[in-house]
């Protein structure tokens, strides 16, 4: 049985990966966290929240819906969270819609600002080597 045949499981999967899309993560965000200060668990929760607003919708995603994709408690995801709030990666923004019912998010903001500002940092480092 050929495997890429439509409408075998392999190929179903596939459309279903496919369907589910990506979401936009820059690569210099991979390249810099370590030398930002974010551990491998804080790069994965924060991937979690760009996952959970691109995709899911949800700008506030809960403690234990993030567990659930995570292999970490619910007591070690709200420390990540806290860490990431007091650091300065993450922030929690309110917003009030044309209705007036206020919702909070995640804001990834602060964590791209550090990113730029640890870009700039490096091409700086890079120049003065270079002269």
């Amino acid at each position: 049985m050929d495997p890429l045949k439509k409408n075998t499981p392999v190929h179903n999967a596939l459309i279903h990966l496919f369907q589910e899309g990506s979401i936009a993560l820059p690569v210099s965000f991979l390249s810099m966290y370590k030398k930002m200060g974010l551990t491998e668990e804080e790069v994965m929760l924060i991937i979690h929240i760009m996952v959970y607003q691109e995709k899911a919708e949800q700008p506030l995603p809960s403690i234990e819906s993030i567990s659930t994709k995570m292999n970490l408690s619910t007591e070690q995801i709200a420390g990540l969270f806290n860490k990431l709030i007091q650091q300065g990666f993450l922030k929690i923004v309110e917003e009030i819609n044309e209705d007036g019912l206020r919702s909070e998010r995640y804001s990834i903001e602060p964590l791209y600002q550090k990113l730029a500002e640890s870009i700039l940092e490096e091409d700086s480092k890079t120049s003065e080597e270079d002269e």
